[in-house]
Order: structure tokens, then C-alpha cells, then sequence
């Protein structure tokens, strides 16, 4: 995936959500021993791109702090077409002159 234009962490957030849908923040960052600050960095062009939904989960009554889980919106080899949409190749030789 990270061909596909993705950095390490958020392949590894992709996998980790298709291995463990509807995971907290905190299984995300126990599970791949990250801190959350990584996580949080690398899930936000995830939720940004449409490929990870995030979804409050409220605890009973109490006005307590707000759960989230997250999920995949769509497959992961969807994903990664999806992902190609945004890549772009540019090749450079050098030694020649272009005008």
C-alpha cells in the first residue's frame, strides 16, 4: 500500500481496521504500538479522503466524553483504486534538456 501513495502508518491503520472493524483510538494505538499523536496525524487524511468513517458512540445518559470507533467506509481494494486517483507519477531524466 504504500506503493499506492499511503504513508506507513496509515497502511497499517488500513489493515489494522480490516482486521478489527469498529476499533477505538485506543486499540488502534495499542494494537499497532504507535502513540496517538501518529495515529491521530495518519487517520486524518483517511477520514479526509472518504476511506475511514469515525462514528460517536454514546455510553448511556451521563454527559460524559464522547467514544468513538472507526470503521472502513469501503473495501481495501477499493481503497487502493480509489487511491490511485490521487497518486501522480512523474518521471524526470536527466542529462537531457527539455524545452
Amino acid at each position: 500500500m504504500k506503493n499506492e501513495g499511503f504513508t506507513l502508518n496509515q497502511s497499517r491503520i488500513i489493515l489494522f481496521l480490516e482486521s478489527f472493524p469498529e476499533s477505538s483510538m485506543a486499540d488502534i494505538t495499542t494494537g499497532l504500538r504507535i502513540t496517538n499523536a501518529r495515529a491521530i496525524s495518519a487517520m486524518k487524511p483517511l477520514l479526509y479522503n472518504g476511506f475511514v468513517e469515525r462514528m460517536r458512540i454514546i455510553k448511556g445518559i451521563s454527559r460524559g466524553r464522547s467514544y468513538f470507533i472507526y470503521r472502513l467506509r469501503i473495501p481495501v481494494t477499493e481503497i487502493i483504486f480509489e487511491s490511485r486517483k490521487f497518486v501522480q507519477i512523474v518521471t524526470l531524466e536527466y542529462g537531457k534538456k527539455q524545452f
